[in-house]
């Protein structure tokens, strides 16, 4: 009898592993006829959604009528980050005076329409409220803990990040090029986009897990099993399709999630519940629920 419910216990573990992830829903939460929104972003409570132009004009969020748009700007959308409960954006701006650029970095309280420069210079890191000093985070009222693991971007096409406060240089892939790194949900694992090798994942050590091919724009699921992705068609240098993807994260399992012709680019997760965002080629910002087949 034993042996039956171990049996039994094993099969249940094995189709909780390997179930099937689908789509559910899906509806279309930002359209304009005369702007084509772009890169879609949660915030980290899953209750706001923020985006930018497909030219990175402008900070937007959703609604439940119409996009409002909460931050104004040309070429500020690129990399901009959202406080933990939503009310901040911090972004940068470069303007350029002949060959020369300055960058500016700031922080929008879009509950109390106020703007504070917190940085300038000629170079800056995109701005992240993890890195913000501690007198800044008590300014702002953000009681978000330190995080132990942070990813501060890409550093002469290497990834960098900040371990229990000391910078390190992780390069899995010896002399790899990457792009689109992202820090897994337990913090262990980061998955990236290598030129040479296509998606892989790998530890804060550098060492190499898994290889998943060549998908683009990765996200990790909430539960950290699986990456959503999107795979495009080109020709002639120009996007004709593009479909979202999930793979396993020891790349066995590879579903075709979508199957339109949308052309859905640059999916990202919500840390809280089974919803993908994306972007489509013409501007819309569409809302995916998932789930599994038991």
């Amino acid at each position: 009898m034993r042996k039956k419910y171990l049996l039994i216990i094993q099969l249940l573990l094995f189709g909780q592993l390997y179930s099937q992830i689908k789509i559910t829903s899906q509806r279309v939460i930002a359209e304009k006829d005369s702007i084509e929104f772009g890169y879609p972003i949660f915030s980290k409570d899953g209750k706001q959604i923020y985006f930018t132009t497909l030219d990175y004009k402008d900070i937007w969020q959703s609604t439940t009528l119409n996009p409002k748009r909460v931050v104004e700007g040309e070429l500020i959308g690129y990399g901009f980050s959202v406080s933990d409960n939503g009310n901040l954006i911090a972004y940068r701006k470069t303007t350029w005076n002949g060959n020369s650029r300055i960058q500016e970095s700031f922080v929008k309280d879009i509950s109390k329409n106020n703007t504070r420069l917190i940085s300038f210079g000629e170079e800056l890191q995109l701005p992240k409220f993890e890195l913000l000093p501690t007198k800044l985070k008590t300014e702002f009222g953000i009681l978000q803990k330190s995080a132990s693991i942070i990813i501060t971007g890409i550093v002469d096409e290497k990834i960098q990040i900040i371990e229990n406060g000391k910078s390190k240089i992780i390069d899995p892939i010896k002399n790899g090029k990457y792009i689109w790194p992202k820090l897994s949900p337990d913090n262990k694992f980061l998955i990236a986009y290598e030129l040479a090798e296509g998606l892989i994942i790998f530890d804060l050590k550098g060492k190499l897990i898994s290889k998943l091919g060549y998908y683009d724009a990765p996200s990790w699921t909430k539960d950290g099993k699986w990456i959503i992705c999107h795979k495009e068609k080109n020709e002639n240098d120009s996007i004709v399709s593009s479909d979202l993807f999930a793979i396993s994260v020891d790349g066995k399992k590879v579903i075709q999630l979508t199957n339109t012709d949308q052309t859905e680019l640059y999916p990202e997760t919500s840390f809280t519940v089974n919803e993908i965002v994306c972007h489509t080629k013409n501007g819309k910002i569409i809302l995916f629920n998932f789930g599994f087949n038991e």
